[in-house]
């Protein structure tokens, strides 16, 4: 049996356990008001909220894991998944892995790095967030409102902006058709936001494909 054969084997094994039980999790909140207090919605009210929150991320769904699943892997993915913030946390730290080891993405050794980069993530995540719970408010409290706007308005710009970067030094001119079709739909075609994640990830796979094929790019 191959390494990826046996990898995606353990992995989904893992993962299906882990995935049930955050489910579980997720609803034993609610059990313990329901059971203890009493306070348990109506079926009308529990299909009107799950229906605005369709609304607003069912699309995400399906879209984040195919986008992202030849950068995350099978582990990352589920990781992601579980874990939250995939495009805005997740993602950027598998391709910082991938890059500064020099790993190319989708290969046996990329899915390593990229599930090691997530982990790394997760951990990081998991200790900012624990001490900005605990101290948050003192250190916002002391900090000018022109950091607070930054920090709320400029930080994912930003991360995205570096993951571009570290890309298109790679590629230069990948990024001379890339980032102008999103931004030419984005201003012709109101499209929801899910949809321009579609346009910038498929779209820009079959213009790659011909510029390969041209040797526009190589």
């Amino acid at each position: 049996m191959d390494f990826r054969t046996e990898w995606n084997k353990s992995v989904v094994r893992v993962g299906r356990v882990t995935m049930l039980l955050a489910i579980c999790c997720s609803f034993l909140p609610n059990l313990i008001l329901s059971l203890a207090y009493g306070a348990a919605p109506s079926i009308g009210d529990l299909l009107a909220g799950w229906g605005q929150i369709a609304a607003a991320y069912g699309a995400f769904y399906v879209i984040e894991p195919i986008t992202y699943y030849t950068v995350l892997g099978t582990a990352g993915s589920y990781m992601g998944i579980l874990a939250g913030s995939m495009g805005q946390m997740r993602v950027p730290a598998a391709a910082t892995a991938l890059d500064v080891t020099d790993i190319e993405a989708g290969s046996d050794k990329g899915e390593i790095i990229s599930t090691m980069g997530i982990a790394g993530s997760i951990v990081t995540n998991i200790t900012i967030l624990t001490i900005f719970v605990v101290f948050g408010y003192q250190i916002l409290g002391v900090l000018p409102q022109t950091v607070k706007n930054a920090i709320s308005n400029l930080i994912l710009p930003a991360l995205f902006g570096a993951v571009l970067m570290q890309f298109v030094v790679k590629k230069p001119r990948v990024a001379l058709y890339a980032l102008p079709l999103v931004l030419l739909v984005r201003k012709f075609v109101p499209l929801p936001s899910w949809g321009y994640i579609l346009v910038a990830v498929f779209g820009n796979m079959v213009i790659s494909k011909f510029a390969y094929k041209a040797k526009f790019v190589k």
